[in-house]
């Protein structure tokens, strides 16, 4: 009877274990994005792909984006900070949200859970202000320079056609006569001309 106890415990011990598939997230868009900050705000996305230990999509997989409740963010299209998604059968989740109105940079946290098993990644993204998104200047520069170009470009074009006003050249300034004795120049040193 032990021998036959034995033999079980063995047999048992060699037969695989029905054990949950193991996955990975794969960040397909959103990295790295930098977000506008403007009244008119446009939506962005954050897309994800699971796929199990043989690198093949995971369909049915239950994903979690979060973004950051304080500073910089937004809210995703159910207006929380949280939203759920089920992967497709390709194994992709989509998360769309519109960026806050706080400029910096932020995390979107995402979990994938199936069949107890789970699998976590980070999307980096930042929000930038409206000036850094037009290149550091703001709207209200950019019309002044765009104004003034134009201004000279017609000035110019009238100038080469021989239109517009001519004016004579400014004479050069006659040289101040030197007198000897003591010479003080603003900013400069004192000098002493001999007499």
């Amino acid at each position: 009877m032990a021998c036959w106890l034995l033999a079980a415990t063995v047999l048992a011990a060699q037969e695989p274990q029905s054990a949950a598939p193991r996955f990975k997230i794969n960040v397909l868009r959103g990295e790295g994005a930098q977000n506008r900050v403007t009244k008119g705000r446009a939506t962005s996305q954050a897309v994800v792909e699971v796929r199990d230990e043989n690198d093949r999509p995971v369909a049915g997989a239950i994903v979690t984006f979060t973004l950051p409740t304080v500073g910089p963010g937004g809210t995703f299209t159910s207006g929380g900070t949280v939203t759920t998604v089920t992967t497709s059968s390709t194994g992709q989740a989509t998360a769309t949200f519109t960026p806050n109105t706080v400029a910096g940079s932020y995390n979107i946290n995402v979990s994938a859970s199936l069949q107890g098993q789970t699998a976590t990644a980070t999307i980096s993204q930042t929000n930038l202000a409206a000036a850094a998104a037009a290149g550091g200047i703001s709207g209200t520069t950019v019309g002044i320079i765009v104004a003034a170009v134009a201004a000279a470009a017609v000035g110019g074009a009238m100038a080469a056609r021989g239109g517009g006003n001519t004016t004579s050249p400014t004479p050069s300034p006659s040289p101040t006569p030197v007198t000897p004795g003591l010479r003080i120049g603003i900013g400069g040193p004192v000098s002493i001309i001999p007499r």
